[in-house]
């Protein structure tokens, strides 16, 4: 669910994501081949390369995702680092997007050839073994001119956010304000 925040609507103003925008523009009227690379590492659940890390990908609706997480135990934490983070990856869905889970050779292999496979590496992985990478490709293919705007989300996020005691002295885990409409990002 892909979705710009609007300054009238808190709950999509609270989205943990971080948009990034690219324009593209040609002055010189010929014709370019262009692919656009965009990853996130198993740095982004843990910084231990002893744990082991989880990750899905996703096409649905109009978004093309990955979710990357080191544990699903809620509020769990290690050296004052959250343990329990969910880090996404997404862009548009179409036929232009393509995705690899990969170690971080994803990045040379694009680099190289401009397109990015993958190794057959499966989840759970350990995160220092060297470092799994997921990757998205946008393949605009030949293109001059004006290119309409493309554009990645990157965020992360905890849901339950924190616990605090409340007045009663019981326990209360409360949630990122996003999750009171939507069950998921």
């Amino acid at each position: 669910m892909l979705m710009f925040p609007q300054r009238s609507d808190p709950i999509k103003q609270s989205f943990p994501f971080t948009y990034i925008t690219l324009d593209i523009h040609f002055t010189d009227d010929v014709q370019h081949q262009v692919q656009i690379y965009m990853d996130i590492s198993g740095e982004w659940a843990t910084a231990q390369d002893s744990d082991d890390i989880f990750w899905t990908s996703s096409e649905i609706g109009y978004s093309s995702f990955y979710q990357i997480q080191r544990s699903p135990t809620q509020l769990l934490e290690s050296d004052n680092r959250a343990q329990d983070i969910v880090s996404i990856l997404a862009t548009r869905f179409g036929s232009d997007v393509s995705m690899a889970a990969g170690m971080v050779d994803c990045r040379s292999q694009f680099i190289n050839s401009g397109v990015v496979t993958g190794t057959s590496i499966r989840p759970p992985i350990k995160m220092g073994d060297p470092w799994p990478v997921l990757s998205i490709v946008k393949n605009l293919g030949n293109v001059s001119g004006t290119v309409f705007p493309v554009v990645f989300a990157n965020g992360a996020y905890r849901n339950p956010s924190i616990a605090s005691i409340a007045p009663t002295g019981k326990t209360q885990q409360l949630s990122p304000l996003f999750a009171a409409k939507h069950d998921t990002i």
